[in-house]
């Protein structure tokens, strides 16, 4: 990407191309069709500096991949907040780089597709007396180690959240109206299985099960 690519106005069209590390990067030159994850969360890099030779922004984009396969790099927030409100079933991990953090803010804390931001600034204490004003700037980092693994930690919680798990009885799988449920119950149903199966019970749990099985073989029955 050259130079002039960086200095042009976030009016452009826009220009998506992939690298070699299956990664999206947009910046503002011909308008393409973007690119949307399979996942439903999707993690953006918004940074106005973007040079995709530049050896440092390389280190950064493949630990940022540590995350998730899938990074989309912004280089003009304008394109950054359209990514955010096109993307209506999926939630967004945002990255802000330096300065453009304080711009883009009061235009993207109260979409709901954005789930948290993080800052990524050479100089923390810049940022951090400001950003606490904004309750979806999760925390400010200047290493990109110690950003990545607050990026872990929250889309772990994010995954954990978003997991609904559903019980029906036997009589209720009759029911046409519950014909639905009967693949994702099957598939939990089979997880339970085998944790249950593989989980390792010491002697006094055996002692401990069988007691109890011959003081209520009235609930068992």
């Amino acid at each position: 990407m050259s130079e002039s690519g960086s200095n042009q106005n976030a009016s452009s069209s826009t220009n998506a191309f992939m690298n070699n590390n299956n990664t999206t990067i947009i910046s503002a030159d011909v308008s393409q069709p973007r690119r949307r994850m399979v996942r439903n969360y999707s993690l953006l890099w918004l940074d106005e500096d973007m040079n995709e030779t530049n050896k440092v922004f390389q280190n950064n984009l493949a630990q940022l991949r540590t995350v998730t396969n899938d990074v989309n790099v912004f280089k003009q927030q304008d394109e950054c907040i359209d990514f955010l409100t096109d993307g209506q079933d999926i939630k967004c991990f945002l990255v802000v780089k330096n300065s453009m953090a304080q711009q883009i803010m009061p235009l993207i804390n109260d979409i709901p597709q954005l789930d948290s931001i993080y800052l990524f600034s050479n100089i923390k204490s810049l940022h951090e007396k400001w950003a606490t004003k904004w309750r979806k700037i999760k925390s400010v980092h200047t290493s990109i180690k110690d950003l990545c693994q607050a990026l872990q930690l929250n889309v772990k919680q994010y995954n954990k959240d978003s997991i609904a798990m559903s019980f029906i009885t036997v009589n209720e799988l009759d029911s046409t109206h519950n014909l639905n449920q009967l693949e994702p119950t099957f598939m939990y149903t089979q997880l339970f299985k085998d944790i249950l199966l593989n989980m390792q019970h010491n002697e006094q749990a055996i002692k401990y099960f069988i007691t109890y099985c011959r003081n209520n073989d009235c609930v068992l029955n």
